[in-house]
């Protein structure tokens, strides 16, 4: 299973702020490489989640475990959401 961030239009700039250089800067921009992502992995038959995520979540969780802001640890938060599990 992989679990995809859902970010609202709202909460992207709070986000951008957090990963930096790590998310397009544009949300539509941030549309596009989510669809793209959706293609690739379900076209390989992968099974998909999609987690709406919240970015002070993420903050707390980035300061408590003490990890860098990238794009790998939004995944990992994303499936940390979704199953209430730390991985």
């Amino acid at each position: 299973m992989i679990y995809f961030p859902i970010i609202t239009a709202q909460d992207y700039e709070s986000f951008h702020s957090l990963l930096h250089d790590h998310i397009p800067y544009a949300y539509d921009k941030w549309l596009k490489l989510h669809a793209m992502w959706h293609h690739h992995y379900t076209a390989e038959r992968h099974a998909i989640r999609n987690v709406h995520v919240n970015p002070h979540q993420f903050a707390r969780h980035l300061k408590s475990t003490g990890r860098a802001a990238n794009m790998n640890e939004l995944l990992a938060f994303a499936e940390i959401t979704a199953t209430g599990k730390p991985n």
